[in-house]
């Protein structure tokens, strides 16, 4: 990076497009089979029976079934959570409550604590197939990929059943079966961050470092992280939480919720083979004077996707003491100068467009070193629409990298 960006000296950022768009800145077939035979249908249907009543607990009715396919965790609402609460009341060592709201019959949308502690109870009377496997050993609370696994197997009749069927089916049954089926994506924890300060003010400030590896066959792609704030603290400390790959900052800022959870952004397509390490970091909040000698920490505990999910969680990084008495570079960002071409129709093949310009100005404390630079495409226009986009610091230019999503444009600059 050029020494004119680690001082205090003001910087002109412009931004060239090749056409309108608008600019913000931002650091931050199922198998087909012919027809069998009634029998045959008859003992499938039978044997489903079986399993449902042997795999522990029901209530003596037949499960309350549906395909789940999200995550929930405790705070949510709507989605799959009255789905999945009639599920937990068809066994009855499982049921949300006994009466009122959650019980049988009056299963609600809300995610609460008596939901987290009966999927917990889920959990554990099937740790063999949900939690030994992701290196768990007791029940979270968190509804991920392998509790909706297990719940979508012994809907289907995959659960342990014993029983006698007896009968004799004729037919023939051709068909293909063509698709995607979700790989197997592992995830880990990384070199994680030394236990140090986190001041107030600062950003991305760096907490727990995970790995996410992809061993199977087809791409996977990873939605988003469940996060949970740890330790001593208190929520306020964070202005925001994000993750981060290498000096790029994903997606948006997020806040905690009452559960001290949030689900950050990934946004990340991971090739057959491929890893990619992550951060989860914080913004810490402008004033922390009520939280001085606080320890913060932020846990994974959640890796939302479609692919299998293997590996231990919760992954813990470093445990940061609140400081509010260092003082740190601060970048004020204004507006730039008044030669951002207005935001008028354009020909196609123009080339030059300056589409947004912003002042940087460091402040008198120390030298600031911006990083990176990241730019929100809005409008009507697609990614594609546009070409060549790069970032023009004091007439040097620098090239922008699209993400998955085809809205952020992200310049990396230089170290000095």
């Amino acid at each position: 990076m050029s020494k004119a960006l680690a001082t205090k000296n003001v910087a002109a950022v412009l931004l060239s497009l090749a056409m309108v768009v608008g600019l913000a800145f931002a650091f931050a077939t199922p198998a087909k089979a012919d027809v069998i035979s009634d029998l045959q249908a008859q003992i499938q249907q039978l044997l489903a029976q079986i399993a449902a009543l042997s795999s522990g607990g029901s209530t003596g009715g037949s499960m309350a079934c549906t395909t789940f396919t999200r995550n929930h965790s405790q705070g949510n609402s709507g989605g799959e959570v009255m789905a999945i609460q009639k599920f937990l009341n068809s066994m009855s060592d499982t049921q949300v409550a006994a009466s009122g709201a959650g019980s049988p019959g009056n299963e609600t949308s809300f995610f609460g604590p008596a939901t987290r502690a009966a999927v917990v109870k889920f959990q554990n009377k099937y740790a063999a197939d949900i939690l030994t496997p992701v290196g768990l050993s007791a029940g979270t609370g968190f509804w991920g990929p392998s509790s909706r696994a297990k719940a979508n197997m012994l809907c289907a009749g995959g659960g342990t059943a014993t029983g006698t069927a007896t009968g004799t089916a004729t037919g023939t049954a051709t068909g293909t079966a063509t698709g995607t089926v979700g790989g197997s994506l592992v995830v880990a924890g990384g070199v994680q961050p030394a236990n140090s300060l986190a001041p107030k003010s600062a950003s991305q400030v760096p907490f727990t470092t995970f790995t996410l590896t992809n061993n199977s066959s087809a791409a996977v792609t990873v939605n988003s992280v469940t996060i949970e704030r740890t330790g001593l603290a208190n929520d306020a400390v964070f202005a925001g939480i994000i993750v981060t790959e290498g000096s790029q900052r994903i997606g948006n800022t997020k806040t905690l919720n009452s559960n001290h959870q949030s689900m950050l952004d990934v946004n990340a397509t991971l090739q057959p083979g491929q890893s990619r390490t992550f951060t989860v970091a914080g913004d810490m909040a402008s004033s922390l004077t009520s939280y001085i000698g606080q320890v913060v920490s932020l846990s994974i505990i959640g890796v939302n996707t479609s692919a299998t999910v293997s590996g231990s969680l919760p992954i813990v990084g470093a445990s940061h003491t609140i400081n509010d008495s260092l003082t740190i570079g601060a970048l004020t960002v204004r507006q730039g100068p008044s030669d951002v071409d207005a935001a008028v129709s354009k020909e196609i093949g123009t080339a030059g467009y300056v589409a947004a310009s912003i002042n940087a100005t460091a402040g008198s404390a120390e030298d600031v070193w911006i990083k990176s630079i990241r730019w929100n495409q809005s409008g009507s226009a697609a990614s594609g629409d546009v070409a060549n986009v790069v970032t023009v610091i004091d007439g040097t230019s620098y090239p922008t990298t699209l993400d998955s999503t085809g809205k952020y444009y992200t310049t990396v600059f230089p170290g000095n």
